[in-house]
């Protein structure tokens, strides 16, 4: 009882006020208003259409001959019509579903996109089921790209859509914030477009530039620093700027601004290849690849060049053949932390482009022990003081006390930081890491009152080949490198999962260093 006590009290003493207002407020809305108000307010109200808009979409995503979807690797069929409230393949799965992204997918027939589209609004239109606010944003943007080719059951269609831009404007994810209140926005927006609504864009317009100076930090970076949703909400600004510039509106430029800002920050943060470390709640799957992002903004004449990564606290070492990666940033916002983990100075490291040290990664946002693993500081390469995540994490979302770091000293070749109030307790975990010609150093000290223990996890790529152990001269040899570990009391090399994607796990290693209270790790390569 005390537990769940101090769990939800260190969870809502970093919310902000109007956030525990609206949590409480939009349950009694839900069965006193939104269960019966018709939201009609745009039923007369006319929609444009707008040509040639650039869109990124997953092919296969829905097999019209089977009536088969699949979303995050995990198929299901329908035998009837389709049950948008169907639950069996977990609620990420089912937001999938609504979200519609499909009606973008060229490779399925018009007139059968035509024919899911009318199910829906079907639906919508005799409240089978609840709308949320999240998926209805995506469905707005989704139905609106695909209008010019609606050919049937246009009335019917228009009447499920004009309710649910009503609905949203009415319910704002305002309890949330974060990128769902940007996406939110972003969709009134553009239905302010094809609308042709000035009142409806002068207001959602001014909100959305406000997140937007709010949201997107000094360096580019999305301030929820996965690079998942930096590049989701990234493609969202890039929909809405082409509309924008269709429908001859002369206010697009902070949308610009915005798109190459962003755009600058993710190409700086990738891998010459478009890959980048799967930092927080990532998955490469989850949005529109680099190439895509950068051809389109190419075709849009939007220069992409190369910046300086900094108030993401995200820091790239690049001293060939190896790339670092450093997280050295505290949980943010402090308000929103539903996709953090506990994963401060957690390190990627690439050797000759090859991913050898890496992040678990993620597969699942279903509550349980998988989702608990995946966010807790033992799935990344950072040290664990006696068993505990540095943040207390719990639930599917949710963070309670908080770990802190402070960075004293960072430059082209040395990055210091330390960790304190780990696991709400008075350690202090100091990470050094030193980069020189052919050869980098990682030292960890431990700073508590009582004995602790201690110990350093590295994940492997599944694809770095055998890794050798040699504990007598504390040497590791991983795919043309040498780790050379000094004050390990033992080092274990294990049988892992890693991550790929949803629902996609493979076999890797995992490499255990157990030690008290400092640590040194030397790994040298040959060019």
């Amino acid at each position: 009882m005390l537990r769940t006590i101090s769990l939800y009290f260190h969870t809502i003493r970093y919310l902000k006020c109007s956030q525990v207002l609206f949590q409480l407020w939009y349950p009694i809305k839900n069965i006193c208003f939104n269960s019966w108000y018709p939201y009609s307010k745009y039923v007369n109200a006319n929609l444009l259409t707008f040509s040639n808009i650039s869109t990124y979409s997953e092919t296969g995503s829905y097999n019209s001959v089977s009536k088969t979807f699949m979303f995050l690797n995990k198929t299901h069929t329908f035998s009837d019509s389709i049950d948008w409230q169907f639950m069996g393949q977990g609620k990420l799965w089912n937001y999938h579903l609504q979200y519609l992204n499909y009606l973008n997918d060229d490779t399925t027939s018009i007139s059968e996109r035509n024919k899911v589209l009318i199910q829906l609004s079907e639906s919508v239109n005799a409240s089978a089921f609840k709308l949320e606010a999240y998926p209805v944003s995506l469905r707005i943007i989704n139905t609106l790209l695909f209008y010019e080719y609606v050919t049937t059951d246009q009335k019917s269609i228009n009447r499920a859509l004009f309710r649910q831009i009503h609905f949203l404007e009415n319910n704002l994810e305002y309890h949330i914030l974060a990128n769902h209140l940007l996406e939110n926005y972003i969709a009134l927006c553009m239905a302010a477009l094809y609308m042709n609504d000035d009142r409806l864009w002068n207001k959602c317009y001014a909100k959305l530039c406000s997140e937007l100076e709010e949201q997107i930090l000094a360096d580019g970076a999305h301030y929820e620093r996965s690079p998942m949703y930096h590049s989701i909400i990234l493609y969202r600004l890039i929909l809405l700027y082409q509309v924008l510039i269709k429908s001859n509106k002369r206010d697009y430029d902070r949308i610009r601004y915005y798109i190459q800002k962003m755009a600058t920050w993710l190409v700086t943060f990738c891998l010459p290849n478009g890959r980048y470390p799967l930092f927080q709640d990532s998955c490469i799957s989850g949005a529109p690849p680099v190439s895509w992002i950068s051809n389109t903004l190419s075709q849009l004449n939007i220069e992409i060049h190369q910046g300086i990564l900094s108030d993401s606290a995200y820091f790239k070492f690049e001293h060939d053949p190896i790339v670092l990666y450093v997280n050295a940033g505290n949980v943010v916002p402090t308000y929103q932390p539903g996709h953090a983990h506990a994963d401060i100075l957690h390190f990627d490291l690439y050797f000759k482009g090859q991913p050898i040290f890496v992040d678990y990664g993620i597969s699942t946002y279903e509550s349980g022990p998988q989702r608990q693993y995946e966010r807790s500081t033992q799935a990344h390469n950072t040290v664990v003081i006696n068993g505990q995540n540095q943040s207390e994490i719990w639930s599917q979302f949710r963070m309670a006390q908080r770990a802190h770091i402070k960075v004293s000293r960072v430059d082209q070749h040395h990055l210091e930081g330390e960790i304190n109030h780990y696991a709400g307790q008075a350690w202090s975990h100091k990470r050094i890491f030193d980069v020189h010609p052919n050869q980098l150093i990682i030292e960890d000290f431990i700073v508590a009152e009582e004995v602790v223990s201690s110990v350093m996890y590295l994940h492997c790529h599944y694809n770095v080949g055998a890794v050798d152990l040699d504990f007598e001269k504390c040497k590791i040899n991983i795919a043309g490198m040498q780790l050379l570990i000094l004050g390990a009391h033992k080092i274990v090399i294990e049988d892992m999962d890693e991550a790929l994607d949803f629902n996609v796990c493979v076999k890797s290693k995992r490499i255990s260093i157990s030690f008290e209270k400092q640590i040194k790790t030397i790994i040298t390569w040959h060019d």
